[in-house]
Formats: C-alpha cells, sequence, structure tokens
C-alpha cells in the first residue's frame, strides 16, 4: 500500500449525505452499479480489477439485520479503484446505511408499486494511492529523480482529475435520490 492523498474528509467520515423517504431500494442499486461502470471504476460483472493479480468484488460489507415489525436495517460498503498511470490508483468508497426500511405500497398513476421506506446515509470518500515507499526507496537513482521531478509533481493534477470524478458521482447519487420520480 502505498501513500494516500485525501481529497475527501479520511475514512470512515467522508462526505455524508442523508434522506428520509420513500424509494425503490433495488432500483437505486442498480443505478449506483451502473454509475460506478460508467466512470470506469468497475467492470460489467461489478467487479473491480486488482493489478496484478484476479479480480476482486467491490462489496466488501453487506450486513442486514431482521427486526420485528418487518423492519430491517442493512450496511452495505463498496470499494473500488481505477489505475491511471503507472504510479497513481484513484480509491473511491461509498457506504450505506439504511435504518428502519419497510416496503410501503404507493399508487401511482393508477398502478400500485412496492416501495421501500427508510432514513438513508450514504458516506463516500475518495483519495490518489501513490507507489509504495519502500518500492521506492529500493530503486536506483534515476527512477529517484523521475518520481521527486515529475511524478510528485503529476500528483495535483491526479487529485484535480479524482476531485472532478468523484463530485460528479456524488452529484448523480443525490440527484437521483431527491429527484421525484415516485
Amino acid at each position: 500500500m502505498g501513500q494516500e492523498h485525501w481529497i475527501t474528509p479520511t475514512y470512515p467520515g467522508g462526505v455524508r449525505f442523508r434522506w428520509q423517504g420513500v424509494m425503490d431500494f433495488g432500483e437505486f442499486y442498480r443505478y449506483l452499479k451502473w454509475i460506478l461502470q460508467d466512470h470506469g471504476l468497475i467492470d460489467n460483472d461489478g467487479f473491480t480489477p486488482v493489478f496484478g493479480g484476479p479480480k476482486k468484488t467491490m462489496e466488501t460489507k453487506f450486513v442486514e439485520r431482521r427486526m420485528a415489525g418487518g423492519l430491517k436495517n442493512l450496511e452495505i460498503e463498496w470499494k473500488v479503484f481505477k489505475k491511471s498511470g503507472n504510479y497513481f490508483k484513484y480509491n473511491v468508497w461509498i457506504t450505506i446505511l439504511i435504518l428502519g426500511m419497510k416496503d410501503e405500497e404507493v399508487e401511482l398513476n393508477g398502478v400500485k408499486r412496492k416501495l421501500d421506506r427508510a432514513d438513508y446515509d450514504i458516506r463516500m470518500g475518495a483519495n490518489v494511492e501513490t507507489a509504495a515507499d519502500e518500492e521506492w526507496e529500493k530503486m536506483g537513482v534515476f527512477k529517484k529523480i523521475y518520481y521527486n521531478f515529475f511524478v510528485a509533481k503529476r500528483l495535483q493534477v491526479h487529485k484535480r482529475d479524482l476531485y472532478i470524478l468523484f463530485y460528479r458521482l456524488n452529484s448523480d447519487v443525490k440527484e437521483y435520490i431527491t429527484k421525484p420520480r415516485y
């Protein structure tokens, strides 16, 4: 693991979005996977590539707790990344906490739909990871000069690129949730 350069508050804080209301959570889950795929962070099957190894699932945690009265709590954590060049890796994590989810039947244009009413708390964060420090100490003089003069200066460009990617993703998620479709 290399050195992390955060563009958001560090894990587990991140950028937080909280919303209470009714939505189709299954549809939101599929939309979130699609938007991550659209931004190049996962492939078609929901896997993030591990460079130099097999593919890795993006979902690192999925906990569902059922309670009396048909209520349930969900905790979902996704960690995805995208390699940019030889020295930089963009890491993005998303944590979704859903409290008190219950089914609710809503009539839309004369059609009854089953939706989920809950308290949704979504936290997202991102950082740029540079090459591991141990590797750079073992490298030759010319590679160190290259790293100090060129790679380190490009870090700001990569942080800007990840900042733009992350906040587009964040605004897409917020727009999807707050835009009334039900």
